[in-house]
């Protein structure tokens, strides 16, 4: 009698973030935690330093992924706070650094190495753990979000340094991983190609389920942490400014979703423009997607970026994506601009043509989200699953064989 075949393997996965704020990687995470299937992952997450953004995003984690808190609150977790807040004081600065030095990141890595040994694999989801690797009982796989440098700095050669110490590497697209191979040859264990995972059939049914947002009249959207010199929104205000003066025709207002510490800066830049009545801050919107669904496009004017979420979600929306062509990821996710529209960077004349073009031509939008829905397939979860899974075999295997 033939012996029935073992149920494939179940990996048990803890991914790790320093922090919890309102950005691209905290989303990212959500993405992962959210897509991989429950019949190969058991999935959890470990969080260094709570902060205040934490409570919300506990209430939007799947109910059977467990978070654990690694520092209690107490002093340094409120000088931690106080520092995001941009309320600390050069000599608080200071203590807190100290008190990191000599307790906090000792304590946080204790505790991880005795909650890491209760998995397969560890994901550092944010590369903070790079001084630690060593020292943890399983596999340890980074997680690169940024563009690499195009020589050997010596900031590259630190960065390489560190990413050596990790089983593997996973990158967003394949321009940061060819070049990873370019700066660092074979110094790095294993490089993966792992862009975000994206539930687009949940992202869907929320965008339907709540309707249309509550504003009168159409709109372009712009979904970014509200940080000018990354994101480039000093550039969209002055395109959007020159948009509304030669082209009065068009009755569009500029939706802003998001948050962050240039709010008040921009708000004072829309009415120095004079364009206070057409544009319109959400602040943080729990459902996002919905104001993707339903604009006549979706604007990215940043400056620098890794694989942005947003060109990725509007296209699963079917809605057109306006990108600046900022390294490294809209080239690679825009197909060289067969999808939408790409402008150089810091371009204003560029970016106000192709606002314009975005929201007029018929043939370039019908074009554009029949190739953007494909395209976006690409990051669903099935395929999500096959990489993630790919790796972790790959690393699992790797030290068990040492």
């Amino acid at each position: 009698m033939s012996t029935p075949p073992a149920p494939p393997r179940r990996y048990r996965v803890l991914f790790h973030i320093r922090q919890i704020g309102v950005g691209g990687i905290e989303n990212a995470l959500l993405g992962w935690l959210r897509a991989l299937d429950r019949n190969q992952f058991d999935v959890d997450v470990s969080v260094a330093l709570p902060t205040r953004e934490l409570d919300v995003y506990q209430q939007r984690l799947p109910q059977d992924v467990t978070l654990h808190t690694l520092l209690a609150p107490g002093a340094l977790v409120s000088l931690h706070q106080r520092r995001r807040d941009h309320a600390l004081s050069a000599g608080g600065r200071m203590l807190l650094g100290m008190g990191m030095a000599l307790r906090g990141r000792r304590e946080i890595h204790a505790r991880l190495r005795t909650l890491a040994a209760q998995y397969d694999i560890l994901v550092d989801f944010d590369l903070t753990l790079r001084k630690a690797v060593a020292s943890m009982p399983v596999p340890v796989v980074g997680v690169r979000h940024f563009a690499f440098w195009p020589r050997r700095t010596a900031k590259a050669r630190r960065v390489g340094a560190d990413l050596a110490r990790y089983d593997g590497v996973a990158m967003l697209n394949p321009t940061m991983q060819a070049q990873a191979r370019g700066l660092y040859g074979d110094a790095l264990r294993a490089v993966f190609e792992l862009p975000n995972a994206f539930d687009l059939e949940s992202m869907r049914r929320q965008a339907v389920r709540d309707g249309p947002p509550d504003i009168a009249g159409e709109y372009v959207v712009c979904v970014a942490r509200l940080d000018m010199r990354t994101k480039g929104l000093d550039l969209l205000l002055s395109a959007w400014a020159r948009l509304k003066r030669e082209r009065p025709d068009l009755p569009y207002r500029l939706v802003l979703v998001g948050e962050g510490p240039d709010r008040a800066a921009l708000e004072a830049r829309c009415a120095q423009l004079g364009i206070g009545d057409a544009v319109l801050f959400t602040g943080v919107q729990r459902n996002p997607f919905r104001w993707m669904r339903w604009a006549r496009a979706l604007v990215l004017a940043s400056r620098h970026e890794g694989s942005p979420n947003v060109l990725i979600e509007a296209m699963a929306m079917g809605c057109v994506p306006v990108s600046t062509d900022c390294p490294v990821g809209p080239r690679d996710l825009l197909e060289g601009g067969r999808i939408g529209l790409l402008v150089p960077v810091d371009d204003e004349t560029a970016l106000t043509q192709a606002l314009v073009r975005a929201v007029t031509d018929e043939t370039l939008r019908r074009e554009s989200v029949a190739a953007g829905l494909a395209r976006a397939a690409g990051f669903g979860v099935a395929a999500s699953n096959q990489r993630f899974l790919a790796m972790t075999r790959q690393l699992v295997e790797a030290r068990h064989s040492r």
